[in-house]
């Protein structure tokens, strides 16, 4: 497999990129993204349910009536944390090249550029469980909503055409999609945190359990 795509997810940032989605001054766009950056730490370290409006004001180093001037709730902060993510993961779709690659390929090839996303940006994906686990009942469940888009769907609906994907994906790809991403989400999330484990160890993990996903779907290589 030619990695040069994969090398390029490396080059990246190794924090996603917060920004605010809002159409405001340049001050405010410059504070609420440091109060995104710095609850993003705190959710991260402690979870979000064990956070407190005061303690993200604090730690900004903000007026508790100042920070509600950007956010009410921490939820609607999370939900601008997450919808940064969905983004910012969203950008290595454009990252490969997959003229001239069949169907198995090019899931090959994505799998690697998100895998390698994944373990440069352990923070975001500790913070994705935070977040599913917080909004599992929730109606503002992005995962749930989005989890489709973090991935190349269309080469799932591609591979059944050409005939190389598993007769059970055949009869309810979007069903089977979701299924095999939650499962790879939900791993990589339980690996990262294990914490007496070498790096290369969960890397080993997390990539064997994708390429098994994978095979699981796919009839040939």
């Amino acid at each position: 497999m030619n990695y040069r795509y994969i090398k390029s997810v490396a080059k990246r940032e190794k924090f996603m990129k917060i920004e605010s989605m809002y159409d405001e001054s340049r001050i405010k766009k410059k504070k609420r993204e440091m109060i995104l950056e710095t609850a993003f730490r705190l959710f991260v370290k402690e979870g979000i349910e064990a956070v407190s409006m005061m303690e993200i004001a604090d730690a900004c180093g903000l007026q508790r009536r100042t920070l509600y001037n950007y956010y009410n709730t921490k939820e609607q902060i999370a939900l601008d944390l997450m919808g940064c993510w969905y983004k910012d993961i969203g950008t290595i779709r454009a990252i490969p090249n997959y003229e001239g690659m069949d169907s198995y390929q090019k899931l090959k090839v994505a799998a690697d550029c998100y895998f390698e996303y994944a373990i440069t940006h352990m923070d975001e994906f500790i913070f994705t469980f935070h977040y599913d686990h917080y909004f599992a009942d929730s109606e503002s469940n992005l995962f749930d909503r989005n989890i489709l888009n973090v991935f190349h769907e269309g080469m799932i609906r591609e591979g059944v055409e050409e005939g190389k994907v598993n007769p059970r994906v055949r009869k309810n790809t979007e069903k089977s999609v979701y299924i095999i991403l939650s499962s790879i989400l939900s791993y990589t999330q339980r690996v990262f945190f294990k914490k007496n484990m070498q790096l290369e160890e969960k890397k080993d993990l997390v990539r064997t359990y994708i390429d098994l996903c994978l095979d699981t779907i796919t009839l040939t290589n």
